[in-house]
């Protein structure tokens, strides 16, 4: 890099005399250094300084309250106006009545008068219940193409305000007062998410789907899943949501073979939710979707949750467009299983529940992230493991385990990791970790 001579910048220093004298991208530059709180203060010196600020605060274009320093989060309403046409993503997640200003139809109105550009809004503690504040809301949920709403903040009488919307995706999680009605005028969606909704059952979601037949992604949770629910809402999908790409499905395993029948699935989550109509026999419907999915190979990402028997690695060798692959639960698998996994050429991201010795990561050159929730290793394992990082041409892993013993080979242990801190990292999770009620 080319540097200056010393005489020459005092030179430059010296003939300029006032800030303003800089052009516009020294200032800019310099403005990078600056909090928001010293910005804010700063405003009104020019016109001139006043757009820089502006163009410098774009760098707030994603806003988070809770990211805020105190100080900021008891003016926020300050920050709103300061901000507010930079401020493309907003997220209210930790936001109190402890604050001051803190009426919802206060809030909302100034979000919608200065947030002028706002087009992702996350809200878990503005209440939405009073009609002021849906009066609020409603030209705000115009302009956005995602929304995501979480907590019981809001009921069926939101529905209004999705009238008339570019939404494009809808995230709804852990409100028990919500039902199908509260979906009624949202339509066209690409993205859908609810979970954690307790009257949010199978009949209700075949209704918000019949109005967002063109879903990309789409998330499902049903609370107490039936026998005959769960065939209906997996037939309707399969039936009409041809478009879909990205698929979580909790309720139970029975017939998520069926799920494989999509023409452009290629992110696959499973889980089993708890209820009295809940499978024992999930190895076994895991073992028929991975025959389904082998024919078409287009999997990329498959992780399926709470498993109880032994899944076909045999199968899943076949997915070898593979590249995140995630199993809660389960028994051990053996060496001659990992070995199968070698056929997974295109594996990033591995986590598994047991296993009988770390050998996969010979095979997988393309691995960086390896997840073994139930395993503990001691210096020796790591030491064979570093051994065979040391011999391959591939990515930094980061391997994930529940414990390590070490206690008295720390030196030891201290030293592999710093000596060979660019081909490894390892990080550890409590052992005792419940794989089966997630």
């Amino acid at each position: 890099m080319e540097t200056m001579n010393p005489n020459k910048k005092a030179k430059i220093l010296e003939e300029c005399e006032n800030l303003m004298d800089l052009n516009d991208d020294c200032l800019l530059y310099l403005l990078r250094f600056f909090k928001l709180l010293e910005l804010m203060k700063l405003r009104g010196i020019s016109c001139r300084f006043d757009s820089l600020i502006f163009q410098s605060c774009k760098r707030f274009g994603t806003l988070n309250f809770k990211d805020l320093p105190d100080i900021l989060k008891e003016r926020f309403l300050e920050v709103l106006e300061f901000l507010g046409p930079a401020v493309k993503s907003l997220d209210m997640e930790s936001f109190d009545k402890s604050y001051p200003n803190f009426e919802p139809s206060v809030i909302l109105e100034w979000i919608d008068t200065h947030c002028v550009d706002l087009k992702r809004f996350r809200n878990s503690n503005i209440d939405l219940h009073e009609s002021t504040a849906i009066q609020k809301f409603s030209p705000l949920v115009t302009r956005l193409k995602s929304l995501t709403l979480t907590g019981e903040i809001c009921d069926n009488n939101l529905s209004d305000c999705f009238v008339d919307t570019s939404l494009e995706k809808l995230k709804v999680y852990s409100n028990h007062k919500i039902t199908e009605k509260f979906f009624k005028n949202v339509s066209n969606l690409k993205c859908l998410k609810v979970r954690h909704c307790k009257n949010m059952i199978e009949s209700s979601f075949i209704e918000v789907l019949k109005n967002n037949r063109n879903l990309k992604t789409l998330l499902v949770y049903i609370w107490e899943p039936t026998i005959e629910g769960n065939q209906e809402l997996i037939n309707f999908i399969t039936e009409n949501l041809h478009e879909i790409e990205d698929l979580e499905y909790y309720s139970l395993y029975i017939n998520t073979n069926h799920l494989a029948e999509l023409p452009n699935l290629k992110k696959l989550k499973l889980g089993q939710t708890i209820g009295k109509n809940r499978t024992e026999l999930i190895s076994e419907e895991i073992n028929k979707l991975l025959e389904k999915l082998s024919q078409n190979n287009m999997m990329e990402e498959l992780s399926v949750l709470g498993v109880r028997g032994r899944i076909d690695i045999g199968l899943l060798s076949k997915l070898t467009n593979l590249k995140l692959f995630s199993l809660n639960g389960g028994e051990t698998l053996t060496n001659a299983d990992l070995k199968k996994l070698g056929n997974l050429l295109n594996l990033e991201q591995l986590i598994l529940p047991k296993v009988e010795s770390l050998s996969m990561i010979r095979f997988l050159s393309k691995l960086e992230y390896l997840c073994i929730e139930s395993a503990a290793i001691d210096v020796d394992i790591l030491e064979r493991t570093i051994q065979i990082l040391r011999n391959l041409e591939r990515p930094k892993l980061h391997l994930f385990v529940s414990d390590f013993y070490a206690e008295e080979q720390l030196e030891r242990y201290h030293k592999l990791i710093k000596d060979n801190k660019n081909i490894i990292e390892l990080s550890f999770a409590y052992s005792d970790m419940d794989t089966e009620n997630f």
